[in-house]
């Protein structure tokens, strides 16, 4: 099956057809940034075992603070949000929707409401490594290194810690990765890093 952005034509397997079937049915709230400010408070205040973002002691007002210097962009399903290879240095929130970042070999993981993609092309502010799709309609929040600049001028100890949390989820994507190219990483030896 392909479906068609409005950039670029993108082949879905036969699970991601089905699961963005599914997903056109239904569509994703408008919100505003006190609804997100509030998701994200609650969504990361919990420590999940993957690379969902770990902020526990954010308040409502924190998170308000970092997405006032966010834009928020709505996506259909099927569009392309970022593409392998642009030069782009933005970070952006999954506010609600599911998202999947690919790479020529496949899926390398699914977003979903809590998580954070493009932080890698934030901090080296080299071309985008993967291509990132919506599989549903999704509501993101994309924050360019200039917001993340001021943020972290205006709230020092809030930008310190997201840049800790950042570097957690940056740790865990790499470590997943190792996971399914090194059959000694799948069993659990794991390379010291």
């Amino acid at each position: 099956m392909r479906r068609f952005s409005n950039r670029h034509a993108i082949a879905l397997s036969p699970r991601e057809a089905i699961v963005a079937a599914a997903a056109r049915a239904y569509a994703a709230p408008a919100g505003s940034m006190m609804d997100a400010a509030n998701e994200f408070q609650r969504l990361c205040a919990l420590d999940h075992d993957d690379d969902t973002l770990f902020l526990p002691t954010w308040s409502v007002e924190d998170w308000q603070a970092l997405f006032g210097r966010c834009a928020t962009v709505q996506v259909v399903s099927g569009s392309m949000v970022i593409q392998r290879g642009d030069n782009e240095r933005a970070l952006y929130f999954v506010d609600s929707g599911a998202l999947v970042a690919r790479e020529p070999l496949g899926v390398l993981y699914h977003e979903r409401p809590g998580s954070v993609f493009g932080e890698v092309a934030l901090f080296d502010g080299r071309p985008r490594s993967v291509s990132v799709y919506a599989v549903k309609h999704s509501r993101l929040l994309r924050l360019e290194m200039s917001g993340l600049m001021a943020f972290g001028r205006q709230r020092p100890d809030l930008a310190n810690e997201l840049l800790l949390a950042l570097g957690r989820v940056l740790a865990f994507r790499l470590r997943r990765a190792e996971r399914r190219i090194d059959p000694e990483a799948r069993n659990g030896v794991r390379a010291a890093h």
